[in-house]
């Protein structure tokens, strides 16, 4: 679909199934700015639309596209949520972008405070889960200002992770979002490490991490093998990070992930100029471009 005809349907769909029509155009098509500027021109419908979802999804795309508008639709996703632990999402996706895409460190320090006192609930399984989540951010906030200790806040995120998976061990879905932010701290963890010059420590976190993700978190699989593949590369280890990317590659493929695949296969790229493989390297660039679905996978070069 061309971006005119992604962006008409997405004017013109029920606002009742928009936020399900928005998901399926950024999982299939990666288009944040066609779908940024159909909810831009709908803004008052979906921000009325008390669709928890929908205004969600919203933030999430406007965040992306560094419009301050995600501030609007993460607040009021926080006012129509039906639990404390739904409110505290928003509210720390709002602090994320203040944080990740403003640099308004301290406004996203002061929302996540705020959102802890009024949001979390400390004694429930939920809680120990949104505490980890917590700590993640904080520890990225600690890293972009220098000041403070990341590492001690990745460790707390860990400490709440562990006792939110012991407390909801036998249930499914949580225990899948679990490992969904398990694997977050860990990558958050290993770019402490790149950062420091320790690349072959951060590559261990990650291959641990990908151990976990294949027990745990299958839907998260993909993300992790990536990530792992990344971390071979930058020590060096192309021939093993060939081999992960490979396999990241055909999982995203298998969703229709287009960033995923471009990402898997610009790590095979990378890694085939560094064994001088000019020509097979040209070739799997290429397909970048001109085969943006992965139908033609890597041609069978690696």
């Amino acid at each position: 679909m061309s971006p005119d005809s992604i962006r008409k349907h997405l004017v013109t769909s029920e606002l009742s199934c928009l936020a399900d029509q928005l998901d399926a155009v950024i999982l299939f098509f990666g288009d944040y700015r066609s779908a940024h500027q159909a909810i831009t021109r709908r803004k008052i419908e979906v921000m009325h639309s008390a669709d928890y979802r929908l205004l969600i999804y919203s933030g999430v795309i406007a965040g992306a596209l560094d419009d301050s508008d995600a501030l609007d639709y993460f607040d009021n996703a926080t006012k129509c949520a039906e639990s404390k632990t739904d409110s505290y999402a928003a509210q720390h996706r709002a602090a994320t972008f203040e944080i990740k895409r403003q640099s308004r460190l301290e406004e996203g320090a002061k929302r996540l405070a705020q959102a802890k006192k009024r949001y979390i609930d400390e004694e429930t399984p939920e809680g120990q889960l949104d505490l980890a989540i917590m700590h993640n951010l904080v520890a990225l906030t600690y890293l972009q200002s220098r000041d403070g200790s990341p590492d001690s806040s990745l460790q707390s995120a860990n400490e709440h992770l562990t006792s939110f998976m012991n407390a909801a061990a036998t249930n499914v879905e949580l225990a899948s979002r679990a490992g969904r932010y398990s694997s977050q701290v860990a990558i958050n963890t290993a770019q402490l490490r790149v950062f420091s010059e320790n690349a072959g420590e951060a590559a261990r976190i990650l291959k641990t991490n990908l151990d976990t993700a294949r027990r745990r978190a299958f839907d998260y699989l993909p993300e992790a093998l990536g990530e792992y593949a990344y971390s071979l590369y930058l020590i060096d280890n192309h021939k093993s990070a060939i081999r992960y990317a490979t396999e990241a590659f055909w999982r995203y493929q298998q969703i229709g992930a287009i960033q995923g695949i471009r990402a898997s296969r610009n790590i095979v790229t990378a890694c085939l100029y560094k064994q001088n493989s000019l020509d097979e390297a040209e070739h799997i660039a290429e397909l970048s471009e001109t085969d943006p679905l992965g139908i033609q996978g890597l041609d069978n070069l690696v």
